[in-house]
């Protein structure tokens, strides 16, 4: 196909700017849309085809769904194509996951349901099961999982950050060290940027687990201890990878089960309103 039969028209004072260029690609994506000038459409034109002169600087040209819009965008652009709009894309979902979060604090329910699920963390944080001496299991990180499905990734760092200081705080155990409630904070940000305004089935669930295990459990823990409290990296690292591995199907299973139960009271809650 000619690139020059379709050329693509932007309004005047417009190019170059990176703000109506993804809007521009965002409507090639997903509407199959192009703003083309074709002397073959005849829609909106002139009788002889073409365009006002002053129409042509000053106003976007016709626009009209045409079925090789899509290939002909791909052809002309496809480095941009294929990889700067779907890396935009993929960092605005990411982002709207944050502002979305932050706007569920404007609900006063919402609130009232982040505060139980804040006292949960606290009271979850003081019991943990222990079937072989050197594994020990919390559920603590149950109430972060709800926190990071139901309000976002922003609920879920908050909540993860305010349940360790408040947890220590009632009941000390050892020395504070801000970093460990920095692990707990990301901890409830992974949760919400996998499960928050997705389907919450198994694989979704397998994948926040594994990243909070090696990101929060193997890399920034194992770290924490190794500057602050002596260990050797050497020493500790295989046994905590062995203990991480032993506890992660656990704690999948439970997390999975809980999230199928939150989906189905809140099928129930809309049901009833």
């Amino acid at each position: 196909m000619n690139k020059n039969r379709f050329p693509l028209c932007f309004p005047a004072g417009q190019k170059g700017k990176i703000g109506f260029f993804i809007v521009f690609l965002e409507r090639m994506r997903y509407t199959g849309t192009a703003f083309i000038q074709s002397r073959n459409l005849r829609v909106k034109c002139q009788a002889d085809g073409e365009l006002l002169a002053g129409r042509k600087a000053k106003r976007l040209a016709v626009q009209a769904p045409h079925p090789a819009v899509p290939q002909f965008f791909e052809a002309c652009l496809p480095n941009l194509y294929s990889k700067f709009f779907k890396e935009v894309c993929s960092m605005m979902r990411i982002f709207y996951k944050f502002s979305d979060s932050l706007g569920e604090f404007r609900n006063l329910r919402n609130l009232t349901l982040m505060a139980m699920l804040l006292a949960l963390n606290v009271c979850l944080s003081f019991f943990s099961i222990q079937p072989f001496p050197f594994l020990k299991i919390g559920f603590s990180f149950l109430s972060l999982t709800a926190a990071g499905m139901m309000f976002g990734p922003t609920a879920g760092f908050l909540i993860g950050a305010a349940g360790d200081l408040i947890g220590y705080f009632i009941k000390p155990t050892g020395s504070f060290n801000p970093l460990m409630t920095l692990v707990a904070a990301v901890a409830g940000l992974i949760w919400g940027l996998v499960l928050y305004k997705n389907q919450c089935g198994l694989g979704r669930v397998i994948i926040a687990k594994t990243a909070i295990t090696v990101v929060c459990n193997l890399i920034m823990t194992t770290t924490i201890l190794c500057l602050f409290f002596g260990s050797v990296f050497n020493e500790i690292f295989p046994l905590r990878v062995i203990k991480n591995l032993c506890a992660l199907p656990v704690e999948v299973a439970m997390a999975y089960f809980m999230c199928k139960a939150l989906v189905r009271i809140q099928a129930k809650i809309r049901r009833a309103a």
